[in-house]
């Protein structure tokens, strides 16, 4: 009894320390900063996209991928773009053009936190218009079906790069997630939108509680 009670607090004291550290720094997405793209297809590495044949004014929505511009980068010398031209205010979930990350591993009872930084109006010489970021956050069982989720809407009003995120607890029944961003255009206008560094990261206090059930439900056994 005293050996199983010794390696009990052992076991709680290691995954303390391991699920903490690692949780505070661990960035679940694939090149988040877009810099990797090996077979230049338009698109970075590990980056999916959805643009919409048309959105309700007849226009269309683009998903560009702008590469060695460390000018207009937040970091590094690429970012992810999207634009559209469009001639009035149009509701915005016509006018997404979205690009995500897909069946990313998920743990139940963790909350996950989802971020990214945007520029708004990129390249069009600084006028402010009612331009919007869109975040999403979703959750799937083993079998790819959607269990649960969150997502945002950003009125990006000031120039220049500025961060936005959301955060979810996965739901039981959790195995996967999908992080996907999105912008949409103003009016009168060719609107574009930069976006760089995305983030999707386990919140290290609801890891930390998830290993001390683990050891908790061990010790029991």
């Amino acid at each position: 009894m005293l050996w199983r009670k010794e390696m009990g607090i052992v076991a709680i004291a290691v995954a303390v320390l391991v699920a903490c550290p690692l949780a505070a720094s661990a960035n679940l997405l694939f090149n988040p900063s877009f810099e990797i793209d090996d077979d230049a297809n338009g698109m970075p590495d590990g980056w999916g996209k959805w643009e919409p044949d048309q959105n309700n004014t007849g226009y269309p929505v683009h998903v560009d991928y702008t590469q060695n511009d460390p000018a207009k980068a937040r970091t590094g010398d690429d970012l992810m773009t999207t634009w559209q031209w469009t001639d009035n205010n149009d509701e915005p979930d016509w006018d997404f053009g979205m690009f995500h990350q897909t069946g990313i591993p998920a743990i139940a009872g963790v909350t996950y936190t989802s971020g990214i930084w945007i520029d708004n109006n990129w390249g069009d010489g600084g006028a402010t218009y009612n331009n919007s970021a869109f975040i999403k956050l979703d959750f799937y069982d083993i079998g790819g079906t959607k269990i649960g989720g969150v997502s945002a809407d950003q009125d990006i009003l000031p120039d220049g790069f500025h961060y936005y995120e959301i955060s979810a607890t996965a739901p039981a029944g959790t195995a996967t997630m999908t992080a996907a961003y999105a912008g949409n255009g103003g009016y009168n206008w060719m609107r574009s939108m930069a976006f760089d560094d995305a983030i999707l990261i386990p919140e290290p206090a609801s890891l930390s509680l998830l290993a001390l059930g683990g050891v908790a439900l061990l010790r029991r056994r």
